[in-house]
C-alpha cells in the first residue's frame, strides 16, 4: 500500500512527550473535596432506565429529523428521563432485497437506517439495544403504512421474499395466529438460509459492533418475534398438527446461532432470550444443553419478554404471576449470577403501561405492580422495555414507576476526590484518588472509564487536555462505598498557568459519549463533568525530556484556505492536491481519501491516537525517508470519538516500525459518505506517538 507523496497535503503532526509518565509531582500538598448527593431525581443513564421502542422501520424524514414514534414523549412527560431505546426490526427492514443492505444516505432501511438511528439515540443522551427477528404472527394493522400493505387487514410477516425465491431453499409454513395470511418461518437446516442470515450478522457486526451507542444486543433471529419460541398460547403453537416438522434449530444449530452472535459482535454486550432457560428448568435434560451453553458464554445477560405477564389456562383459570414466577424461578434455580456480568433486560406484558394502573379494568391481567417491581429489583435489570401509549396521570403510579427507574441499572456517585498535588508539569503524571459508590442495582457492562480534562480562568476547556485513563467502570457491582486511583497524563503542550481539573465518565474510544456522575447538581457541571477545587491545579513548564519525544510540529503548512473567513488552523481537514472544497471531498476516490503527518525526522512510530465524528474503516501507515511503506495496520473499524491504533514493536520486515511519515486513510466501503456519494475524511486531530530512532 502505497500513494504518491506529490498528492499529499500536510496538516498537522503532534508528537506527544510521555517519556515521564510514570514521575508523580508531590513537592505541594495534596487537595481533597468531598461531594455530596441529597437528589433522588431520575437521572438519564445510557442504556438504562424504561426504554423508548421502535419496532416498525422509520421513514426517511424520521430519521433525518431523529422524531421516531417510540414513546419516547410519553416517558419524557412522565418525568422517567429514558437512557435506552429497544429496537426490535425484521430482517427485510436491513436487507429488502439480495445483498441491498441500506448504505446508502438516503436509504431508509439497512446501515443507513441503523446509523442514523444510533446517531439520533445518541444525542438524546440514549443507547440502544438491539434484536433481529424473522417471524412476526398477526402483524399490527395499525402499522400497515409503513409496509405497505392494505389498511385494516391483519398480516403476518416471515422471510424476506428474495430469500424465498433462492434455489434450494427451504423454509416451514405456517398459518399460526394468523388465518387467511400464512407465511414462512426459518428452517434452520437449510444452508442457503443459514449462509444468508450469516451474512446479515457478521455485515451489521461490522458496522456497529462496539459501537458508542450499541448499548447490546439480543442472541436474537429464532421463533416468534426473536424471542427463541413459536407460542402464541393454547392451540397456535408450531407445529400446529402431529407430525408437521417443528421449526426449533437443533441443539447444535442453537449452539452456533449463539457463536455466530459472539463472533460478529465480540464488543457488545449479549443478552439470551428466556426461552432457553425455561426449556432447561421445565423440559427434558437434553433441552438443558443450550441453555448450559448460553450460560458458559462471557459476559452474557438474558431479556424477559413478558414481565408482570399472566397467562389464561384452558379451564379459564388466571395466574397473574405467571411469567414473574416463572423468571424468578429460572433467576434463583439456574442463572442467579449473571447479572454480575451481563445486562439483564425485560419487556412490560401487553401494548402500554397504561393497562397496568392500578384500579383500572385491565389491571387484574397482569401481576400486582409491587410484585412485578420487586421482582425486577430481585433480578438486577438495568432496562425495561416499555413499548407505547401514554403513562396514566395517577400519581401514585407514577410514583411507582419513579421509584424503580431511579434503581435501574446503575447509579454511580462520586463521594470524594483527592489530587495527590496542586502542582505537575506539563508532560508528567498526576494521580487522582476518589472514592465511589454504585447505588442502584446493576453494574455498567460497557467499557467507560475515568478521564480528566482542565479547565481555564473563563470556564473554558483547554484544548487537547482531555484525556482518558485506564480505569474502566465496568463491572463495578452496587453495594458499599469503594476507593480507587486512576492517572491525569498531562499532555506536554499545556500551556503554563492555573486550572481547574475535571473528571468525568466517558466511552473508552468516545469522549463526548458520558455517564451521568451523581453529585449535586451545585458541584457539577450541565454535562456531568466534575470540577475538583477552582484553579486548584498549576501547570508549569515541563523539562526537556531526555530521551522520548518531542513535539512535531515541522513540515508543509496547510495554507491553502487561509484567507477564508472559515480558516481554522486547529480544524483537521483532508485537503485535495488543487484545491479544498466545501465539503472537503475526495471526488468518491479511495485513494485520495487520506491525511498524512510528515515527522521532524525519523521516528520509531508506537501508535496513533485518532479523533473523528464518524464511524471508519480506516489504516494506517509509517513510510520511511524514501517514501517506501515500513509498517501498517489495515482496516481497523473505528468509532466516532477517540480510537487509539497500537503498532508492534518490530515491523512486518522484523525492523522497528520507524518512519518519517504517517498516513491514515478511510475506505469507501465504510467511510462517511456525503448525499452525492462521495467520500471525505475530517478527522478532529491525529495524534501519533513514538520515540526518536
Amino acid at each position: 500500500m502505497k500513494e504518491k507523496p506529490n498528492s499529499l497535503r500536510y496538516l498537522r503532526g503532534l508528537l506527544v512527550n510521555t517519556c515521564c509518565l510514570g514521575a508523580l509531582l508531590t513537592s505541594s500538598p495534596s487537595v481533597a473535596k468531598t461531594f455530596t448527593t441529597t437528589s433522588t431525581d431520575v437521572v438519564r443513564t445510557p442504556g438504562v432506565g424504561f426504554q423508548a421502542s421502535i419496532s416498525h422501520p422509520p421513514t426517511l424524514a424520521e430519521l433525518n429529523s431523529c422524531n421516531f414514534d417510540d414513546n419516547d414523549v410519553h416517558l419524557e412527560e412522565a418525568g422517567l428521563k429514558s437512557g435506552s431505546r429497544y429496537v426490535r426490526l425484521m430482517w427485510q427492514d436491513f436487507e429488502p432485497e439480495d445483498d441491498d443492505f441500506g448504505e446508502g444516505a438516503n436509504d431508509a432501511y439497512g446501515i443507513n437506517m441503523l446509523r442514523r438511528i444510533l446517531d439520533c439515540s445518541h444525542a438524546e443522551g440514549k443507547a440502544v439495544d438491539l434484536r433481529i427477528q424473522l417471524a412476526w404472527p398477526k402483524f399490527p394493522t395499525n402499522k400497515n403504512a409503513s409496509r405497505n400493505f392494505p389498511v385494516g387487514e391483519q398480516h403476518s410477516l416471515g422471510l424476506p421474499n428474495w430469500l424465498l425465491a433462492k434455489p434450494n431453499l427451504y423454509a416451514h409454513w405456517s398459518e399460526v395466529g394468523s388465518p387467511g395470511f400464512p407465511y414462512y418461518v426459518a428452517d434452520w437446516s437449510n444452508t442457503v438460509l443459514w449462509n444468508e442470515h450469516a451474512e446479515l450478522i457478521q455485515k451489521l457486526g461490522n458496522e456497529f459492533d462496539g459501537h458508542r451507542a450499541l448499548n447490546a444486543i439480543d442472541i436474537g433471529s429464532v421463533g416468534f418475534f426473536g424471542e427463541w419460541h413459536y407460542d402464541l398460547g393454547p392451540g397456535l403453537q408450531m407445529p400446529v398438527n402431529p407430525g408437521d416438522p417443528d421449526p426449533r434449530p437443533s441443539i447444535q444449530r442453537q449452539q452456533d446461532i449463539v457463536d455466530l452472535y459472539y463472533a460478529s459482535f465480540p464488543n457488545t454486550p449479549k443478552m439470551a432470550l428466556e426461552e432457553p432457560f425455561y426449556r432447561a428448568t421445565a423440559y427434558s435434560p437434553v433441552q438443558s444443553e443450550p441453555a448450559n451453553y448460553i450460560k458458559n458464554q462471557a459476559n452474557v445477560g438474558w431479556r424477559g419478554d413478558s414481565w408482570g405477564g399472566a397467562v389464561e389456562y384452558e379451564n379459564g383459570d388466571l395466574d397473574r404471576g405467571y411469567f414473574n414466577n416463572r423468571y424468578n424461578d429460572q433467576h434463583v434455580g439456574l442463572i442467579a449470577d449473571l447479572w454480575q456480568t451481563g445486562q439483564i433486560s425485560t419487556e412490560i406484558s401487553g401494548d402500554s403501561l397504561a393497562l397496568w394502573e392500578p384500579g383500572s379494568p385491565t389491571a387484574g391481567n397482569f401481576d400486582y405492580l409491587w410484585n412485578s417491581i420487586n421482582k425486577a429489583i430481585a433480578w438486577h435489570v438495568t432496562n425495561i422495555n416499555s413499548k407505547l401509549g401514554p403513562i396514566p396521570q395517577n400519581q401514585g403510579f407514577r410514583n411507582d414507576l419513579s421509584y424503580l427507574a431511579k434503581k435501574l441499572g446503575f447509579r454511580l456517585v462520586l463521594w470524594s476526590a483527592e489530587q495527590a498535588s496542586n502542582t505537575v508539569a506539563a508532560g508528567e503524571s498526576l494521580n487522582v484518588s476518589m472514592t465511589w459508590e454504585n447505588k442502584g442495582i446493576a453494574p455498567p457492562y460497557r467499557d467507560f472509564r475515568v478521564a480528566f480534562r482542565l479547565k481555564d480562568a473563563s470556564n473554558s476547556i483547554v484544548d487537547f487536555s482531555s484525556t482518558i485513563s485506564d480505569l474502566s467502570v465496568k463491572g463495578w457491582l452496587p453495594g458499599p462505598a469503594f476507593y480507587n486511583s486512576a492517572t491525569y497524563n498531562v499532555p506536554a503542550g499545556i500551556a503554563p498557568g492555573n486550572y481547574t481539573l475535571e473528571i468525568g465518565l466517558v466511552f473508552h474510544n468516545a469522549l463526548d459519549t458520558v455517564l451521568p456522575i451523581v453529585v449535586d447538581s451545585s458541584q457539577r457541571n450541565a454535562d456531568f463533568w466534575v470540577p475538583l477545587d477552582t484553579n486548584g491545579l498549576t501547570v508549569t513548564s515541563g523539562s526537556t525530556p531526555k530521551s522520548g519525544f518531542s513535539r512535531i510540529i515541522s513540515g508543509t503548512s496547510d495554507t491553502a484556505n487561509q484567507g477564508s473567513s472559515s480558516y481554522n488552523p486547529d480544524t483537521w481537514r483532508i485537503i485535495d492536491d488543487l484545491e479544498v472544497t466545501g465539503n472537503w471531498n475526495n471526488g468518491g476516490d479511495e485513494e485520495n481519501a487520506f491525511v498524512s503527518l510528515y515527522l521532524d525526522q525519523p521516528r520509531k512510530v508506537t501508535s496513533v491516537q485518532y479523533y473523528d465524528n464518524h464511524a471508519r474503516r480506516i489504516s494506517v501507515g509509517v513510510f520511511d525517508a524514501n517514501d517506501d511503506w515500513v509498517h501498517g495496520i489495515e482496516e481497523v473499524v473505528t468509532q466516532p470519538g477517540l480510537n487509539i491504533i497500537n503498532f508492534p514493536s518490530q515491523a512486518s520486515s522484523g525492523g522497528e516500525v520507524i518512519g518519517t511519515r504517517v498516513s491514515v486513510w478511510s475506505h469507501l466501503d465504510f467511510g462517511y459518505v456525503n448525499a452525492n456519494g462521495q467520500l471525505w475524511l475530517a478527522p478532529y486531530e491525529i495524534d501519533v506517538f513514538g520515540w526518536p530512532q
